[in-house]
């Protein structure tokens, strides 16, 4: 019991459905005429739905560094999804290597020019993201923040539910639109969900 008493002390629920899920759910509803109606095009690398995940990676970096009371934290957020937004693009090789003859499919590593120097600048950027948690202190303001507010239980639920369903899709769908759709829907659920811990949390 006094371990459980502790525990609350960190870890507090709000059960109740926040407004924040309901951008997630639209885009979910708007998959299946997506699928009928739109040219699988669109489900490409660099194409629309691709397009839409970076503008959504790029708002939580720049919405995240506006918040005052956990600055800190909430950069080092931003420098997380920077990594993300890489990677969406594996590293600039999809937005500028496209394979000439195959559409959808990129030049190997082995014809960039760059490639040995990729997995260093992954290693120093992820060094240096190390350094600001400890050095920052962002640790602390993460604890801040989490004994301060109640965790959105059904925003996290549908974070976890999105990013299985688009894992899951990656290696049974051969429909790229249904794929993407579903990671747009996750990341679409973490901004709407980071922005209500950054701007109107569930104080306890």
């Amino acid at each position: 019991m006094n371990c459980w008493n502790e525990i609350k002390k960190w870890i507090a629920f709000d059960w109740k459905p926040h407004a924040s899920c309901i951008p997630a759910l639209v885009i979910l509803l708007l998959l299946w005429p997506a699928v009928q109606f739109l040219p699988e095009r669109c489900g490409y690398e660099n194409e629309l739905i691709e397009n839409f995940q970076m503008f959504i990676l790029f708002f939580c970096c720049f919405i995240w560094t506006l918040q005052k009371e956990y600055r800190k934290l909430f950069v080092f957020a931003a420098l997380i999804f920077f990594f993300m937004m890489c990677r969406e693009v594996n590293f600039g090789r999809a937005l500028f290597f496209p394979d000439p003859v195959i559409p959808n499919k990129f030049l190997r590593w082995n014809k960039i020019w760059y490639a040995p120097y990729v997995g260093p600048g992954i290693a120093l950027y992820g060094a240096i993201c190390v350094i600001f948690f400890f050095a920052g202190k962002v640790y602390k303001q993460a604890l801040a923040l989490l004994a301060s507010t109640r965790i959105p239980v059904w925003n996290v639920v549908s974070i976890l539910v999105y990013w299985f369903g688009a894992a899951l899709l990656d290696k049974i769908c051969d429909n790229l639109i249904l794929e993407e759709g579903v990671e747009l829907a996750a990341y679409v659920a973490i901004f709407a969900t980071v922005c209500c811990y950054a701007f109107a949390p569930s104080k306890r």
